[in-house]
């Protein structure tokens, strides 16, 4: 048998494997949509599928059988079912990530009662499937928190202050160029008080009193381990998840995150990470 460059028993094999993870496929959608399986069996588009998602001793074949088993797949597409499956698969992930969507936004509507403020959440899905949502979900809890208890006035000191009573909290998820994810949530609150963190770190001995640090540098301070520009801990934010573990957590999908603030107009978090990665 050959398959394109493959040939013998490695041509037997790849195509084997193609053949089962297609049939896996359309035995995990039959059973109905399970949250990952567009991670593990691709996009409907069929685009980026990777042998290695189905097969991790693949890796000890070495690359050229992976490169034929990319050819036995590419075969195994061929199934007249595999067009339904994988779409159908898509669909059920899609589904997943606006249920947890959808719960973040009742969860942060419920925190803000109980904290006495007036919010509107907007939710932004432009991707359809978040990759690594399990991993990602409690950074993107903990950042919808902390912008419920920090950033977000209550409505009397967002009337004095010019603005509409009710607090606005956005959380979008978009590809800001090919082959990057993103994850957003911005608040139109107070904004990060940098003269706190700069207090806070100098107390703590993380800057020197008087040393200069620009708001770059005082912006990193706030992901250290255990820092809070707070002296108490809240029920809100204060549940032993700081900005340090959203961090640690973005390393783990081979991201980054930055922030974007402006005093009495907000703050902005936004994790970044490679698709590939997914």
């Amino acid at each position: 048998m050959r398959i394109g460059t493959c040939a013998g028993s490695e041509a037997d094999t790849a195509e084997r494997i193609g053949r089962l993870a297609v049939r896996a496929l359309l035995r995990e959608v039959a059973a109905g949509p399970k949250p990952g399986l567009v991670d593990r069996f691709g996009s409907g588009s069929h685009d980026d599928m990777d042998f290695m998602t189905f097969s991790d001793s693949a890796l000890a074949l070495g690359p050229s059988f992976a490169a034929c088993a990319r050819e036995g797949l590419e075969r195994g597409r061929s199934d007249p079912g595999w067009p339904a499956a994988a779409t159908a698969a898509e669909r059920g992930s899609a589904a997943r990530t606006d249920e947890v969507l959808s719960r973040i936004k009742a969860m942060a509507l419920g925190m803000a009662q109980e904290l006495g403020k007036r919010i509107r959440v907007e939710l932004r899905n432009e991707i359809g499937v978040l990759p690594r949502l399990s991993e990602l979900r409690n950074p993107l809890l903990h950042m919808v928190r902390n912008a419920l208890d920090h950033g977000l006035e209550e409505g009397i000191e967002r009337l004095s202050a010019g603005k509409e009573e009710e607090g606005r909290l956005s959380i979008r998820l978009y590809s800001p160029s090919p082959g990057e994810i993103a994850v957003e949530v911005e608040d139109d609150g107070r904004g990060i008080d940098f003269e706190a963190v700069r207090q806070k770190a100098v107390q703590r001995g993380l800057l020197a009193d008087g040393e200069a640090a620009d708001s770059d540098r005082l912006a990193r301070i706030i992901f250290r381990p255990g820092f809070s520009s707070r002296d108490a801990v809240t029920g809100t934010s204060g549940r032993g998840v700081g900005l340090d573990a959203v961090a640690e957590a973005v390393k783990t999908v081979g991201g980054r995150i930055s922030v974007w603030t402006k005093k009495n107009a907000g703050a902005r978090f936004t994790i970044r990470f490679p698709a590939r990665e997914a």
